[in-house]
């Protein structure tokens, strides 16, 4: 069971701003299935171009999605330990389109599009992610790519009644606004609870 009883304030604060710094890396890289060659060519793709994103064609795309739960719970891993929490980030990721979704994936089942996909991982975290500075991204990214070519089995989400299920439900809601957001070049805007004003 996780408790926070045994923490100090400090450790809590830790432990707080390392899930939201998981949570920023999961919602970056939570299209990682996209880079794959098959997903990229029945884009429009061609090596030597960028990368696409974005397609309206859904009948004919490949999924995506569950790629992000072997590779993002091997890059976590190697970042912040190897701790439960974290794989339960990965499998709210790999559920931002449907929570039917798992992180099932087949062994070899990774192609990337080119050997560019690596620096382009590294470049855009580099950019995006100041507190992964002194990490060899280019290793730790290819060591996640081969993590997820191994395979993985179905993962298994958090039932309510679990200590991360708050963690997971907030993980997912994130990276699907952070999606929705990018989708439509907007920011979303929460409605504000307003109280009572103040009359003093």
């Amino acid at each position: 069971m996780f408790s926070i009883q045994n923490l100090s304030e400090k450790e809590i604060e830790e432990t707080v701003d390392a899930i939201i710094l998981a949570i920023k890396i999961s919602a970056l890289l939570h299209d990682i299935g996209k880079l794959r060659k098959e997903w990229q060519e029945s884009v429009g793709w061609k090596e030597g171009q960028p990368y696409i994103a974005r397609t309206s064609n859904k009948r004919k795309v490949p999924f995506h999605a569950p790629y992000a739960y072997p590779f993002l719970k091997a890059f976590l891993r190697n970042i912040f330990g190897g701790y439960r929490v974290l794989d339960v980030i990965a499998s709210a990721t790999a559920r931002h389109h449907s929570l039917e979704v798992t992180g099932r994936v087949k062994e070899d089942d990774f192609t990337l599009a080119d050997e560019s996909v690596v620096n382009f991982l590294s470049s855009l975290l580099s950019k995006t992610v100041p507190e992964l500075q002194g990490y060899n991204l280019d290793e730790l990214i290819q060591c996640c790519i081969e993590d997820t070519n191994k395979g993985s089995p179905m993962d298994e989400p958090p039932t309510p009644s679990d200590d991360f299920y708050f963690i997971y439900t907030i993980a997912n809601r994130t990276v699907k606004f952070a999606d929705w957001e990018d989708a439509g070049n907007e920011i979303i805007e929460l409605p504000e609870i307003v109280g009572e004003e103040d009359d003093t």
